[in-house]
């Protein structure tokens, strides 16, 4: 716990920079400006239409008129936003005794406050977090006072896991909702621009700690039922070990979706591990695979001749025939035609 020296000097700091940054008097300021600005308008043409309506200048009187009843129209608008701001408008911290207060809270509610003075930042540390069965350990939430005005939300804060587990291939992200350090606020994240804006800092804290404690499946950067899995070589997606491919050639990880088999022996293979049979365009091993001229064949797409036995594509086979048989019977057929005119030509 921060001695009261220490803790009167962060609500010192607290105090001016909400004071400097985020209260809504400018706001207000400049609405009544408006306001001031529309009134004397709606004067002038109120004046104006008087000595039209005297100098009996019909199509004066109804140009003023619209004239008159639009400024009318905005000078209401803009009485009614002015008492909105003034309704909305948070009464600010009463005084330093009240800054003090909520420091002394947020030192309740987590345990203490870590100040780095140079920094300008304020750190508290959440308990151990554990999410649907996944350890992430405890996070460091910062911070940055400097950057109220400059920054919303949960720019003004930085997060650091402290016993990182951070998902399997994405060493950035340390929490489904935490990517570096950056936090997705999600719905959280109009709470807590408001509550900074009205100076509830520790209230700002608790927001921000709900956030980390509680996960939303709709918005991840990374899903934790895939959150110790590995990624797909192929499409990037996280597979849990029990639902996970291996390459038996490369050793690759793939997903059950890009997985694929060889269509001769059926062992698995990635996509870059299979070539294509240049018969039946099957993806095949290239143990599988038998080079043959120019292409490449599976196993599954050569037949034996039925007159050689030879073995040959089965897409070269003419009447079951390979093209070394049907080139000789082509051409003992050219030659019994030969003999037999011939014959025919002695006789």
């Amino acid at each position: 716990m921060l001695s009261t020296k220490l803790a009167l000097r962060l609500a010192l700091h607290w105090q001016d920079v909400w004071e400097a940054n985020c209260r809504h008097a400018a706001a207000i300021d400049n609405d009544w400006h408006r306001l001031a600005t529309r009134f004397e308008s709606a004067q002038r043409i109120c004046r104006r239409l008087e000595i039209a309506r005297n100098g009996q200048f019909p199509v004066g009187l109804r140009k003023l008129g619209k004239d008159f009843a639009y400024h009318l129209g905005e000078l209401a608008f803009t009485a009614g936003r002015l008492r909105e701001e003034i309704r909305d408008q948070p009464p600010p911290p009463a005084d330093l005794a009240s800054w003090l207060a909520d420091i002394r809270q947020l030192e309740d509610e987590f345990g203490g406050i870590e100040v780095r003075w140079r920094e300008r930042v304020a750190r508290v540390v959440t308990e151990p977090i554990t999410l649907r069965g996944i350890e992430l350990g405890p996070f460091a939430i910062d911070f940055h006072w400097d950057r109220l005005g400059s920054a919303k939300g949960s720019n003004c804060f930085e997060f650091i896991a402290l016993e990182p587990n951070p998902a399997a291939g994405r060493d950035d992200v340390v929490h489904p909702h935490v990517n570096g350090r950056d936090l997705c606020a999600g719905d959280a994240a109009k709470p807590l621009e408001r509550a900074l804006e009205e100076g509830r800092f520790p209230e700002a804290f608790l927001i921000l700690r709900s956030v980390l404690t509680t996960y939303n499946a709709g918005s991840p950067y990374v899903k934790l039922d895939v959150w110790e899995g590995s990624p797909c070589r192929d499409c990037g997606v996280r597979v849990r070990d029990d639902d996970r491919y291996s390459c038996e050639a490369c050793d690759a990880d793939m997903c059950e979706r890009c997985a694929m088999s060889c269509a001769s022996c059926g062992t698995t293979r990635c996509d870059g591990c299979l070539d294509t049979c240049s018969v039946c365009e099957a993806s095949c091993c290239p143990g599988c695979l038998e080079q043959h001229g120019d292409e490449r064949v599976c196993t599954r797409c050569f037949a034996n001749c039925v007159f050689c036995g030879g073995r040959v594509p089965r897409d070269q086979l003419v009447d079951r025939r390979c093209p070394d048989c049907t080139l000789n019977e082509e051409e003992t057929d050219d030659d019994d035609s030969a003999s037999i005119h011939a014959g025919i030509e002695v006789e």
